[in-house]
């Protein structure tokens, strides 16, 4: 799956202890959400209908303005389907989709200097079809590889679409690849388990010649929309920026990891991924120490994530961005569209403090955040007019999610479906890490940006990950300056190796004249820096000779 955010909540259940404190949490979401999206008029008749886009559409469209041809923003899937496909079927059961769902046939145009919404009434489902039967095995998976590649880089145009297109890829009389791409500004994470289930459930009715077995929808992705833009402004509005504002005041703009590679003046959404993986054990263990301090597992995996990031930047305030699905109304869960919203949660870390209390903090601000989840994170940054820059996101660069999204399986009668792993994928943040629970571990992928890391160092990132949150599970009473994120071995070459500077001078000789030796030998050579000066060993002779000149003019001699 591509490294777009997708969902992330914090699970109430699992949290103990303070149940009051989150029973009113959830009492006043419930509060806040009490009014209902409406279905508004689609106006035009047979003619496309023009509605508000959405706040994080308007954010994506602003992007591709800037950024013509950019396929950073595209989500790919690719189904490996076994068996006799029904091909007809297929076809209908796309178009079924397209129909279902307005935003698979909306495009973007610009009125009064704003996007909006342009739905069609009508629209088919945009599959190629390619039959590669005729090649050996060999040649047949080299142009699948090749066809995945230049499918998921191939750009969209927002203003005439279509948003989503695939291709059918024929391998035999009985294997087949499907390869779907849509932009993120029609869907997200979440979408693509509803777009998956859905379309597997209007194929097997096709070939079964059945009706279409889905309820109607009672609203679209538009009427959410139009809701959104006429629910946060005025006094809610006001009250949650305000949160915001106070939140985020005086926090850093930048997150200053060592990269290797110093920043492009533009983001190239050039990336790669690392594969992540916490054993059972360890995952119980983590699981331990969040029932011990009242945290969820995403609680405690975000902690170690910023203490993480706090000992390689040598940062001690930072904001971690956390996707969430955005989808607390029951009328928008069955809905493909662009929900998702992100939250940009801010921790201090004192390395002197216990982990305890850095964990308690860490609880604290996350359950603040998620009160404060509704309005949309682009309107935080519209009302904070932070710095901006195109080598980097505004507030934050780096982001952590654990996925809690429904499974995207596809079930197709008569055939097996194995959905692919994702390749790399574009970085549109600096590092990404995404986690989900697996077969009672842990496993997850590490998106980073290649133009400012190295393979091997993420790599390397990965173990410390790994290691400090090993040190967590079971040194929780402990200061975070105590736990360690080094193996053995690199621990044996910082402390032992690194440091071995000790060297054999005679001992006849004194330091001054060990260093009148050195100004004989190299007088040129740098001897000191700071603040960006330096001075050589010869021009250092020079000032030190003078300054004893004057001691000695002054009366000063050997032990005063």
């Amino acid at each position: 799956m591509n490294s777009i955010p997708v969902s992330t909540e914090v699970d109430l259940e699992s949290l103990t202890g303070e149940r009051a404190d989150l029973l009113n949490l959830l009492l006043e979401r419930k509060a806040r959400s009490a009014d209902e999206i409406q279905r508004h008029d689609r106006i035009g008749g047979g003619s496309p209908s023009r509605l508000p886009a959405s706040w994080a559409q308007e954010r994506l469209w602003f992007i591709d303005q800037l950024e013509r041809g950019s396929t950073a923003y595209n989500i790919p899937v690719v189904a490996r389907l076994y068996g006799d496909l029904d091909t007809t079927a297929l076809r209908r059961a796309l178009d079924d989709l397209m129909h279902r769902h307005e935003v698979l046939r909306t495009t973007l145009v610009e009125e009064d200097g704003s996007p909006k919404q342009e739905i069609a009434p009508e629209r088919s489902f945009d599959l190629k079809a390619a039959d590669l039967s005729h090649y050996d095995l060999a040649r047949r998976e080299r142009e699948v590889a090749s066809q995945r590649v230049e499918e998921a880089d191939a750009e969209f145009d927002l203003q005439t679409g279509p948003l989503i297109r695939g291709r059918l890829l024929r391998l035999s009389a009985t294997e087949h690849v499907l390869m779907i791409t849509v932009h993120h500004v029609a869907a997200d994470g979440w979408s693509l388990g509803v777009l998956l289930k859905e379309l597997g459930q209007l194929y097997t009715a096709r070939v079964e010649r059945r009706h279409d077995p889905l309820p109607a929808l009672s609203i679209q992705y538009a009427d959410y929309a139009i809701w959104q833009r006429e629910r946060f402004r005025g006094v809610l509005l006001e009250e949650e920026l305000a949160y915001w504002r106070s939140h985020l005041l005086g926090a850093p703009p930048q997150l200053e990891l060592p990269t290797d590679r110093q920043r492009p003046a533009k983001q190239r959404y050039r990336g790669g991924n690392v594969a992540i993986s916490l054993d059972p054990q360890l995952t119980a263990d983590l699981k331990d120490l969040a029932r011990r301090h009242g945290l969820t597992l995403f609680m405690a995996l975000y902690a170690g994530w910023t203490l993480l990031l706090s000992r390689l930047s040598g940062q001690e305030d930072l904001v971690v961005g956390t996707p969430v699905a955005n989808r607390q109304r029951t009328e928008v869960e069955g809905l493909i569209g662009f929900f998702v919203n992100t939250l940009a949660i801010r921790v201090g870390i004192r390395p002197e403090a216990p982990l305890r209390e850095f964990l308690s903090h860490v609880r604290q601000a996350t359950l603040e955040a998620y009160n404060h989840q509704d309005v949309p994170f682009e309107r935080i940054v519209a009302d904070l007019q932070p710095e901006r820059s195109l080598s980097r996101n505004p507030i934050f660069q780096i982001m952590f999610a654990l996925q809690n999204a429904p499974s995207g399986a596809l079930q197709m009668r008569g055939l097996d479906v194995v959905l692919e792993e994702g390749q790399d994928e574009p970085a549109i943040f600096d590092l990404f890490m995404s986690l989900e629970e697996r077969a009672g571990g842990v496993v997850g992928s590490l998106n980073f940006s290649t133009d400012l890391f190295d393979r091997s160092t993420m790599e390397r990132w990965v173990e410390y990950f790994g290691l400090l949150l090993r040190e967590m599970a079971h040194r929780d009473l402990d200061c975070i300056a105590d736990l360690s994120i080094l193996p053995r071995v690199e621990r044996g070459q910082v402390l032992g190796s690194f440091n071995t500077t000790g060297e054999i001078y005679r001992k006849e000789s004194l330091i001054h004249e060990l260093f009148e030796e050195q100004v004989a030998r190299a007088p040129d050579a740098i001897a000191a820096e700071h603040e960006g000066q330096s001075v050589t060993y010869g021009e250092l002779n020079r000032r030190a000779n003078q300054l004893a000149r004057h001691l000695l003019s002054e009366g000063v001699g050997p032990d005063q």
